[in-house]
């Protein structure tokens, strides 16, 4: 018996032993067969991610193909547009074309032709701007360049003026006469000039400056005094009339007082001044406002 118990306490232990590997390897398959199945649900993911990516590019390739197409037929549409457009050709169609809404003029003749380039509210005209083709943006910034002169110009009278004396009229109530005597303002509007010619220049190109420049210069002797802008007299002034009405009129007068031109001044029966480039105040509101001095 004593030689049984020996074998007996081997096979228990190896009993122990063979159950514990047995606990140890069902476990270890439990978790190979999760991380099998953890396996098989990450394949399936990548295969539906794969499956929706695929899904997107033949999407955007049929977008790509519908654009590519659009875009052809859109092209076609322009150039048959294009085409049936006829081309302008002097050669064929002679310099003044029948039944066209347009004609030829070679740009060397503009400077021949004479046409208007500042309306009297001192924006470029409708005719100046088509002869000259100005995009809507070059014709307000030819007309803010004008206006910035205009400015310009009046600043330098209205430093220059000194008023006269004994021109209010205050002895006959029938007339009244507001004048100033003008000094000189050659230099400054010398300055004025240049910065003009610059900007219009930089803003129409050299081509279109040469043409505008002498009718713009033009236009600068009209709003300036008729004697220059050597020092002048100029006086605002107002007469009763025998049936009862009111004539103004702008005196100007050279230095020596050798030489005098008169303008009429026309105001509204309410008394308001126009934007009238006849009415010769329009031009000397800055010194005399635009209120008559009598009133019928």
């Amino acid at each position: 018996m004593k030689q049984l118990l020996p074998l007996f306490l081997i096979l228990a232990s190896t009993s122990v032993l063979i159950f514990r590997h047995s606990v140890n390897l069902r476990s270890t398959q439990a978790e190979l067969a999760q991380s099998r199945m953890e396996q098989i649900g990450l394949r399936s993911t990548i295969d539906d991610l794969e499956r929706n990516t695929l899904e997107l590019t033949r999407k955007n390739d049929e977008r790509r193909s519908n654009l590519a197409a659009v875009s052809a037929e859109l092209e076609e549409i322009s150039a048959t547009a294009r085409r049936s457009q006829p081309e302008h050709n002097r050669l064929s169609e002679g310099s003044w074309p029948d039944g066209k809404p347009y004609f030829y003029l070679s740009k060397g003749l503009l400077n021949q032709i004479g046409f208007a380039v500042l309306g009297a509210n001192g924006q470029p005209t409708v005719e100046a701007t088509k002869l000259l083709g100005m995009t809507p943006q070059e014709r307000n910034e030819f007309g803010q360049a004008w206006e910035e002169f205009h400015f310009g110009l009046q600043e330098l009278q209205a430093r220059s003026a000194k008023p006269l004396p004994n021109t209010d009229g205050s002895t006959d109530p029938n007339k009244r006469s507001v004048g100033f005597r003008l000094g000189d303002f050659s230099a400054g509007l010398k300055d004025l000039r240049s910065k003009l010619d610059f900007q219009i220049e930089a803003k129409l190109g050299a081509t279109r400056a040469g043409i505008l420049s002498p009718h713009l210069h033009q236009h600068i002797d009209d709003v300036a005094p008729p004697f220059g802008v050597d020092e002048s007299l100029v006086s605002f002034q107002a007469e009763r009339q025998a049936d009862g009405s009111v004539r103004h009129q702008l005196q100007f007068e050279s230095s020596d007082r050798s030489s005098k031109t008169f303008h009429p001044v026309y105001f509204a029966e309410d008394g308001t001044l126009g934007t009238d480039e006849n009415s010769a105040l329009w031009n000397y509101r800055h010194l005399f406002g635009d209120k008559p001095l009598l009133f019928p």
